[in-house]
């Protein structure tokens, strides 16, 4: 079963998008919610994560932040961006260091 990381600051996203991956997915993926860049770093530090869904901004670490983080760590799981902002910098940023 493929573990899928959804990192958010907003609970009720990080449960919507698990519930959707638990609903349509059961058999293929797990969904594991987190409310904070720091959570998932601990989570990353001791599960193994095939993909993360992260928001683009959160207090604290942003997405963008953990994204450099993963990439310099050499965490080689595809990370999805999520954000609902139309700031180019934003997508131009998370594409530079390897988001899709």
């Amino acid at each position: 079963m493929y573990q899928v990381l959804i990192v958010d600051d907003d609970p009720p996203i990080t449960q919507g998008i698990k519930n959707i991956i638990d609903d349509y997915f059961p058999e293929l993926y797990q969904g594991i919610p987190c409310n904070s860049a720091v959570d998932a770093i601990r989570i990353l530090s001791s599960q193994v994560i095939h993909v993360i869904i992260c928001d683009v901004k959160m207090p604290g670490m942003s997405g963008l932040e953990l994204l450099k983080l993963l990439k310099e760590n050499g965490i080689k799981a595809p990370v999805i961006i999520l954000s609902g902002y139309d700031n180019y910098s934003y997508i131009r940023s998370a594409l530079l260091n390897g988001a899709h």
